[in-house]
């Protein structure tokens, strides 16, 4: 297994942590490295453990799957997931499918906006023809 210099392409999609932009994105002779990196820290990390954040990774950012639907094909907690996908600055915002409470159009949202209202609506147009309806009973 191949791993790139510090803040290379090769090495972040591995999990490494040492910072791209004052690394040249791993081009050069002096290299930055983050203490804490999974890769070239001070405490590296097992071919095992490398293989795991390389998976959730790519569940999170390709699969686009939750944090918990991680965890339960990976058989860990979805804290551990969390914590992964936090130490790599990966966002796992996932949307969800839902049907508009004005013409009934599948729409996809992220769960906190769903959460956040009442009704959700595929865009103002059909918000607003809602609300005419709504105001005339």
């Amino acid at each position: 297994m191949r791993i790139g210099n510090p803040g290379s392409s090769e090495a972040i999609e591995m999990g490494c942590m040492c910072p791209p932009t004052a690394n040249n994105y791993g081009q050069g002779n002096v290299f930055y490295v983050d203490q804490n990196c999974p890769i070239h820290g001070s405490k590296p990390a097992t071919d095992k453990e490398l293989d795991r954040i390389g998976k959730i990774r790519r569940m999170a950012t390709q699969d686009y799957l939750s944090s918990r639907e991680i965890g339960r094909q990976l058989g860990v907690s979805h804290t551990t997931v969390c914590n992964t996908l936090n130490r790599l600055n990966v966002v796992n915002k996932t949307k969800r499918a839902i049907k508009c409470a004005g013409c009934g159009k599948t729409v996809s949202k992220y769960r906190s906006e769903i959460k956040r209202r009442k009704k959700i609506f595929c865009g103002k147009p059909c918000y607003n023809r809602w609300q005419l309806l709504r105001i005339d009973k």
